[in-house]
C-alpha cells in the first residue's frame, strides 16, 4: 500500500485490515455519514446481476434487510433466543 494518510473504506472492510495490519486503526467520523453502497458487475454477467436482484428482493420481502440494518446500523439486537436444538443436549443429555 502506498504511504497515505487515511484509506476511505466500508467499516467492515476496514474491520478486517486492522485484524490483518494491527498497525492501521480504523475511526468512524462524526457525524457518522451513511452512503449508498453498490456491487459492481460486469457488462456481460447477466448471470451474478440476476442472482444479486433476486437475493435482493428476496432479502426485502421477508425482512432480511430490514434485521440486518437494524443490527448492524442501529447496533439494536434482540431478545435472548432460546438455543438451537441439539442432539447432544436435547437427545443425549451430556451438556446442560
Amino acid at each position: 500500500m502506498p504511504d497515505a494518510d487515511a484509506v476511505l473504506s466500508p467499516a467492515e472492510e476496514g474491520a478486517a485490515w486492522t485484524l490483518r495490519h494491527p498497525r492501521f486503526s480504523l475511526v468512524t467520523p462524526v457525524p457518522t455519514l451513511f452512503l449508498p453502497f453498490g456491487f459492481a458487475v460486469g457488462r456481460d454477467d447477466a448471470d451474478l446481476l440476476l442472482f444479486l436482484n433476486t437475493w435482493l428482493l428476496n432479502a426485502k420481502g421477508d425482512g432480511t434487510i430490514d434485521r440486518l440494518y437494524d443490527y448492524w446500523m442501529l447496533g439494536r439486537v434482540r431478545g435472548s433466543q432460546p438455543p438451537r436444538w441439539s442432539i447432544i443436549r436435547d437427545v443425549l443429555g451430556w451438556i446442560d
